[in-house]
Parts: C-alpha cells; structure tokens; sequence
C-alpha cells in the first residue's frame, strides 16, 4: 500500500520496492514548495534515506523505522531488527527514550517537522504512519482498561464476535454507512463458535473467552490512544503557536486524510496466558481470526486474505475550506489508493512526471477525486480510469 500511494500505481507497476517505474509524489509537491515530513513506519521503500535526493523519496524530514513490527515500547523487532532512522541518522532501538511509545512519539516528531513549515511559512505534506494497531499489541495500561478492567466491572467484548458482529452491522446501516438490505458473510473456517469457548484455558493453543477478551481490548487500547494522538495534531492545528488564540489556525486550509492500508488485522493465536499488553517486556501479544472479522463487518476475512475484508478500508477526509460537504457526509463511490496522487497533484498545482528526473516513467493508474469535493453525484465509472484500461 506504501509503494501504491507513493507512486501512483499497483505495486508491481512502480517495480516493487525502490519505485523502479515510478516517482513519489513527494518529490513534485517538495519542487513545488512544500515542506514534506514522514513519522512512523516504513515497509516498503527499499534504501531510504534522508539527506540524498535519489533516497529520500521526496522527504525532508524522517523519524521512524524500517521493518515489519516492533515492540511498541522498546522499539525492539523480532528478525531482522528494525532500523531507526532520524533525519538520515541510523541508530539502534537501544537509543530510544526508556518512556517511549511508539504511536505518541511519532505524533510528537510529526508535531515539530509541522511547526517548522507553520513557522517558515510553507504549505506542508506530513504521512504520519504509525504503526498501531500493528501486531504485537501494546498501548499504555490506561487505554486498554477502558475496554478490559474485571476489577471494575469492564469487559466491553464479553459478547463475543459473533453476537458483536450482527450488532456492528444494524449500527452501520443506521448510519448510513450500509444499504438497509446488506447481509453478513459467512465465517471462514479457522472461526469458533464462541458460544462454545470455554471461560479459561490454561494451554497456549486453546481458545478462551477472557484472555480473548483481552486480546480484543489491547487492540482496541492502541486504536484508542491513536484517536488521542490524531486528537493532539487537530489540537496543534487549531493553534498552532499554542497561545489559546486561534487567529493563526491551520485547520480550515489543511486537507486532513486518515485511511488504513488494509482491513483489520489478526495475528494467530501464539500469545502466552500470562503476558500483559501493558508491560514493555510482552512481545507476541496477538489477537485471533474471530476478531480480525469483527473489524471488517459485514466483509468476509481480514488482512493477508484476497477478499473484502483485507481489501477495503473506510477513507475519512476533513477540509473545511475545499470540501463543501457539510460535516458527516458519507460518499460511497470506490476510490483506489493510487487515486490520491492525482488528487494531491492538482491540489498542489504540479505536473506528472515531473521536470527533474529524466529517467522513463510509467503512467499513473488512477485519477484525481477532487470533483469528490463539491459533487455527491460524480459517478467513478465513468470518471475514474479503471484500473486494467491503462496499457
């Protein structure tokens, strides 16, 4: 999904990893004037480097690591090990600060590369990737307790994914967010019945409903503190320099989008009984299957599956003064990820391929949906070109 936004087209399109066929956008919005920032994770851009325009993608600024995942509270990865990466300066996990969380810290460099550009004058592109709801689970006990604390009565997953599911699913429609005819999917295979779950089970391979529960809550603990943090950011915009008067803020010209780049996710079923997803030591914290479909009611599976569910993701968008929409709008055209080069490409006023790179390009797949902006109605099969029409 990294490769596909960047460059404008499927993965194998732009070559792989490195954009061989491709250009980042960044780079066009960085010649044309932009300040251009990238916090958190990076899977998928091969020999990234900042401080060398063939390397850098585009990016002025880079705090963040290269790899798959990491122990939110560490930094620590399984193998290979991650590498961290400040403004081209590699350096180990061992470095990170002993009170470190990943998805906090992220928000707090992507705070100070925005503040630079506020501060300087210039238009901003910030891709803030974090890494969370990323296995292995972890987020500060204060979140996850929000969902899961026996003690105290809580335990908001105690109905299981089922009953939770068919629930999520009258909720969607209600809002609008589902035709009133829409059905659920059926259950993949590896899925229990939950109703059959024993209450406990002390073997690391058998079900159980309380510790899925936790499992559950932990996830839901790190999207939790991630809305804390995109919390943070709209804050910062709404006042930039932080003096209570918001005569300087950047929210109603700033383009806010926030989409994952697959369906939710699960991760088998390898946790130990006795691991807390709080404690920095925990480090294959996972949740299962049944959770993974809950995520993506009403589509079948969920990450690493080739159906729905892995495959469709909710798009938000925010942008008082470019979007005419009143606010809770919902649109049901079928965007794909590689449309929003385009689309930031007319925002910005820039050309593809661009006037400083020689080397031959392949052709965008996408197209811009800025009429999106302004016009409910704007049918994508007939505006936007599909995406095995391109020869």
């Amino acid at each position: 999904t990294r490769v596909a936004l960047l460059s404008g087209m499927e993965y194998k399109a732009a070559g792989a990893q490195g954009l061989p066929n491709g250009l980042s956008f960044v780079h066009l919005l960085r010649d044309a004037g932009y300040a251009t920032s990238m916090v958190g994770k990076n899977h998928g851009l091969s020999n990234f480097r900042i401080g060398d325009r063939e390397t850098d993608y585009g990016f002025d600024h880079y705090f963040g690591f290269s790899g798959g995942e990491i122990n939110c509270f560490t930094g620590e990865g399984a193998y290979p090990e991650p590498e961290w990466q400040s403004d081209g300066r590699i350096f180990p996990y061992s470095e990170l600060d002993p009170g470190f969380y990943t998805t906090e810290d992220f928000t707090d460099s992507a705070l100070v590369f925005m503040k630079e550009a506020i501060d300087k004058g210039l238009p901003f592109f910030s891709y803030v990737a974090y890494n969370a709801p990323h296995t292995p689970l972890h987020a500060p006990e204060r979140n996850i307790k929000k969902y899961y604390d026996p003690a105290n009565g809580v335990n908001v997953y105690a109905e299981g994914w089922e009953k939770m599911r068919e629930e999520r699913l009258v909720r969607m429609k209600n809002m609008g967010l589902l035709p009133g005819d829409t059905e659920l999917s059926d259950y993949g295979v590896e899925i229990p019945d939950w109703d059959l779950l024993p209450d406990t089970a002390y073997t690391q391979w058998e079900l159980q409903k309380k510790f899925e529960c936790l499992t559950r809550a932990a996830y839901a603990g790190m999207v939790d503190n991630i809305d804390e943090n995109v919390g943070q950011m709209v804050a910062f915009l709404e006042d930039p320099n932080g003096d209570g008067n918001k005569e300087d803020s950047q929210m109603d010209n700033t383009l806010i989008i926030f989409v994952s780049d697959n369906g939710g996710c699960y991760a088998g079923l390898h946790s130990r009984r006795e691991d807390v997803p709080w404690d920095r030591n925990t480090r294959a914290f996972t949740t299962n299957f049944g959770w993974g479909t809950l995520s993506n009611t009403p589509y079948r599976y969920y990450k690493h599956a080739s159906h729905e569910g892995a495959l469709r993701s909710p798009l938000v968008m925010h942008w008082p003064e470019g979007i005419s929409h009143p606010d809770g709008t919902i649109l049901h055209q079928m965007l794909r990820v590689w449309d929003l080069y385009p689309t930031f490409l007319e925002l910005a006023g820039c050309t593809y391929p661009g006037t400083s790179f020689e080397r031959p390009l392949k052709p965008l797949m996408g197209a811009s949906f800025v009429p999106l902006f302004s016009d409910p109605d704007v049918e994508t099969e007939e505006y936007f070109v599909p995406m095995f029409s391109r020869t």
